[in-house]
């Protein structure tokens, strides 16, 4: 298995950046309506964002665009994260489609 090492903890949103070169691109959550920010703001985060470590105390966000988005709308402070080891641009496009496609 790729992802071994994988810590599950909760994360300073300030400390994540979310990935500018993620699939997608119109995360769908505009508006009060919406039902994931409804969902999250009556039950929590169902699910962990994945993110990998990038260096001290900093966090590249690789799956969960939408939920990290809504904990900002929020008000967040943090986030629970599952941690993936820093690895090459391919093994983290390799991460993100197994995160994405194997729930």
């Amino acid at each position: 298995m790729l992802d071994a090492k994988i810590i599950t903890t909760e994360i300073a949103i300030e400390k994540i950046e979310p990935d500018k070169d993620q699939p997608r691109k119109d995360l769908g959550i505009e508006g009060e309506d919406n039902r994931l920010l409804v969902s999250m703001k009556e039950l929590g985060l169902g699910v962990p964002v994945a993110v990998m470590s990038i260096g001290k105390d900093k966090y590249k966000l690789i799956d969960g665009h939408r939920r990290y988005t809504c904990a900002n709308l929020l008000g967040w402070k943090t986030i629970r994260c599952e941690i993936h080891p820093e690895t090459d641009e391919g093994k983290t496009k390799l991460v993100r489609f197994n995160l994405q496609n194997n729930r």
